[in-house]
């Protein structure tokens, strides 16, 4: 009866304000992202350079007092190499622009599931002192149903295989570092969210913390190959 009763208090704490919030950027901020991937690239770079240049106003306004403003200038530089980078791969190499669009809903799909499943499972923090909000029933299941969806579509589209799965997993993982440096950044200075241009997200940054580190470390790979 007792775990009943837990369930249902999950289950009040996942369908509050705060869902419903995020549902609605969600249903307003993913078209605004994907539909330029099918209308025009210069849609898309004007929309990415404008995100880009709000993700650095918004790390510019962490900083107090000009104290601790290095650490933020070198992610700062990384933030935009990320996105250029992105904006150069999507025009130029349209062979690439399908698994540059499976980033991006690889980090999407992975961040929905682990919010969900914090919410409803809850249970031990993997970095109390960093973020309270990531737990180990979270990633966990932010890492199983990226999967189960990712290679349903890959399955209906092609046959997936042990590379795919591979490849899956490193964007996971580059996306959850992407996030734990975020909380870091955001902890040092004292804040919880970038800013509130997002009902339910924060800023621009908090929604694209962990595709910058993905971009970032991707970009790496595509100079050392």
């Amino acid at each position: 009866m007792k775990e009943i009763e837990n369930m249902e208090n999950k289950l009040k704490n996942l369908l509050n304000i705060e869902l419903l919030k995020r549902a609605f950027s969600a249903i307003i901020f993913m078209p605004l992202v994907l539909v330029p991937f099918f209308l025009s690239n210069y849609l898309l770079a004007i929309i990415f350079i404008i995100i880009n240049s709000v993700v650095l106003i918004e790390l510019k306004n962490m900083v107090k007092n000009n104290k601790f403003i290095t650490p933020l200038i070198l992610y700062s530089t990384i933030a935009t190499f990320s996105f250029f980078l992105f904006i150069m791969i999507t025009i130029c190499d349209p062979q690439r622009k399908s698994f540059i669009l499976e980033l991006l809903i690889t980090i999407w799909i992975f961040d929905t599931f682990s919010y969900i499943g914090g919410k409803l499972i809850g249970g031990k923090k993997i970095f109390p002192k960093i973020s309270e909000g990531k737990t180990y029933s979270g990633l966990s299941s932010g890492i199983i149903f990226t999967l189960l969806f990712i290679h349903a579509i890959k399955i209906y589209i092609s046959d997936t295989t042990l590379i795919s799965i591979i490849i899956t997993l490193l964007i996971i993982s580059a996306a959850f570092l992407g996030d734990l440096v975020a909380s870091v950044i955001k902890r040092n200075y004292g804040i919880k969210d970038a800013s509130n241009i997002m009902p339910g997200h924060g800023g621009l940054y908090d929604r694209f913390d962990s595709f910058i580190m993905v971009m970032f470390l991707y970009g790496i790979l595509l100079l050392i190959l």
